[in-house]
This record gives C-alpha cells, structure tokens and sequence, in this order.
C-alpha cells in the first residue's frame, strides 16, 4: 500500500513504541517530514509552496467519513490515499476526481512490469 498520510503517522507510532509516549511530534513537524523531508531523503528541494518550487500539490476530499469535521488545515491527519481527490505533480494535473487522467493505475502498471520483463 502506498499512503503518505499513513507514512506521516507511522512515524509517530513507531517513535510512540520506542519510548512508551504519546505526541512527540506536533501535526506541523510530520508535515514538514512527508513533504520537504520527503524531498530532501531524495536530494531535491521542494515540499513548500514557493516561486519556482515546483508545484507538487494534492487535494483532500472534505467530505470523507474519514477528514468530515475536520479543519482543512488539518484533515491530512486522519485522510487516506483514498481520500485524494486531485493531485498535481510538477504543475501537471496527474489525478481528477480521485482517477488518474492516463487511466487506471492498474493498465500502467501492468504495461511497465511487462516492458520489464522484456
């Protein structure tokens, strides 16, 4: 499973198991470690909204059993993969209304383990 958001909070618990506390991180310092840490563990700048960042951006759905209630500021805490509704990858849209716009993940996937094995 691919889940940034479940990421965000695995890092909490981990570190919750390790030491036997609670909130040892703040919403903001998890933020900051799935998006600019994201970027930095690959060597690239980025994971802020900024002239000439590029614009990696994802939005969540609000109205989600999940994020419902929630303040937007926020809603990443409780979201899942599943509650992406669009994303956009270097100023590109890549997924509109939660499906990607090449078409299902499934067929590209499929295409590119077969040129592998090629």
């Amino acid at each position: 499973m691919v889940d940034p958001f479940d990421e965000c909070r695995q890092l909490e618990g981990h570190e919750r198991l390790a030491t036997g506390r609670r909130s040892l991180f703040k919403p903001e310092q998890l933020l900051a470690a799935g998006t600019s840490g994201g970027y930095r563990s690959i060597g690239w700048e980025g994971g802020a909204i900024a002239v000439g960042a590029l614009a990696d951006l994802v939005v969540i759905d609000q109205r989600s059993a999940r994020t419902i209630g929630t303040e937007p500021a926020r809603s990443w805490l409780p979201a899942s993969a599943a509650d992406v509704r669009h994303t956009v990858v270097g100023g590109a849209v890549v997924v509109r209304d939660g499906a990607h716009v090449a078409g299902p993940a499934r067929d590209a996937l499929r295409a590119a383990i077969e040129e592998v094995w090629r």
